[in-house]
């Protein structure tokens, strides 16, 4: 079963504090889901480039990067999307971010990072997923475009597109422990005869359906006999 932006359950979450007094908040599988502190020097660069720059500061903590790529800051940002920058009106901004993976977003992988009006990080939150360069799938072959991954679901529904309204139709990875896959996430909605908003992820290599969740009815079912190879 492939994980989604999981809700960590409180009782696994585990709060500690480093040398550099840093509060760090972390998640069953030992991953920060939190860092607070001094996280990064002051700096005059960009608010993106401040934030490019401590994630390859940390990448022996978060475990994001391939090696080979940390020292290139052009790759850096085939991992990371800056979706959005606010600043407030005591000097602090908030930066919206995304994880990405050889330039396709990660499904659930989201972080703010807060950075002081000096130019220092103090507060990066959000989910991660590390080490996908090592997760087994990633490498299969498409068999399937977008066009494929929107008729499979809308086939699934019994539904044609004259009937529904479709949204944007992504590459996006869903990622466990063990594997990890590229897939489509094809959103369709309709109201007759009753609404809905379907999500679903679709497997670019396989053509197969991992998931689909109807987002008015907050429910999700998943094909948890889906085996790569």
């Amino acid at each position: 079963v492939f994980a989604t932006n999981a809700k960590t359950a409180l009782e696994d979450l585990i709060v500690t504090e480093d040398a550099s007094k840093t509060e760090v908040v972390t998640g069953k599988n030992k991953m920060p889901l939190m860092r607070i502190g001094v996280l990064s020097q002051a700096s005059v660069k960009s608010h993106e480039d401040i934030v490019f720059d401590y994630f390859k500061n940390a990448n022996d903590i978060y475990k994001l990067l391939p090696a080979v790529e940390v020292a290139s800051l052009d790759k850096m940002k085939n991992y990371w999307n800056i979706l959005s920058s606010k600043s407030s009106k005591d000097g602090i901004t908030i930066v919206k971010t995304k994880q990405l993976y050889n330039g396709i977003p990660v499904y659930g992988a989201d972080q703010v990072v807060h950075i002081d009006k000096a130019g220092i990080v103090t507060r990066v939150s959000g989910q991660m997923i590390p080490d996908l360069e090592t997760k087994i799938g990633l490498d299969r072959a498409e068999t399937i475009n977008s066009v494929d991954a929107e008729r499979i679901a809308l086939d699934d529904l019994s539904k044609t597109s004259e009937n529904v309204e479709k949204g944007r139709t992504q590459k996006t990875i869903l990622a466990n422990e063990k594997y990890a896959v590229v897939a489509y996430l094809v959103n369709i909605r309709y109201f007759d005869p009753t609404p809905a908003d379907w999500n679903y992820f679709i497997d670019s290599a396989s053509g197969k359906i991992i998931k689909k969740e109807n987002n008015i009815l907050n429910a999700t079912t998943l094909n948890s006999s889906l085996v790569l190879k």
